[in-house]
């Protein structure tokens, strides 16, 4: 696993992201130790802080979505590059749904940046990715961080 944390400031670059739409019972998972060392859960908390702020709903993580999101940033790191496809040209609906995420509203956010007040910061500042983190429809999320690689996906509880 290339969860790494990396010190220090680096050049930030996001994408814009993209949303659309799609039962069973999962049980959902507060932050983990993992989430902690890698900053994933502190990127988690300035979502939610935003949301609740904004009153909307706060995001809870899903295991299913954590490893779509996991195996995104770890993909994007192991083979050097940054795009909403994968390797296999898989989109991150696709990948969600192969973890077991059925198919419902949802959305991803990708940067590259060193910790996650960066990447809270560049998400806030871009229309698309500030659209995905506030969307009332979501409540479901799964954030990875592999090295400088960052992804969260966004979604609707189970097949809404």
């Amino acid at each position: 696993m290339l969860c790494l944390a990396v010190l220090g400031s680096v050049t930030a670059m996001l994408v814009c992201s993209c949303g659309s739409s799609g039962s069973q019972q999962i049980r959902l998972s507060a932050p983990n130790p993992a989430m902690v060392a890698d900053g994933t859960a502190e990127l988690l908390r300035l979502m939610n802080e935003a949301r609740s702020k904004n009153r909307r709903a706060i995001l809870t993580t899903d295991p299913r979505l954590m490893l779509a999101a996991r195996d995104h940033a770890e993909s994007m790191a192991k083979h050097n590059y940054f795009a909403h496809r994968g390797r296999d040209g898989s989109h991150f609906q696709i990948r969600m749904q192969r973890r077991g995420y059925p198919q419902s509203h949802s959305a991803e956010n990708l940067a590259m940046a060193g910790d996650a007040a960066t990447v809270f910061d560049m998400w806030w500042q871009s229309k698309g990715h500030k659209t995905n983190m506030m969307n009332k429809k979501y409540t479901r999320v799964g954030i990875a961080r592999a090295g400088n690689y960052w992804t969260a996906n966004y979604a609707a509880p189970d097949g809404t």
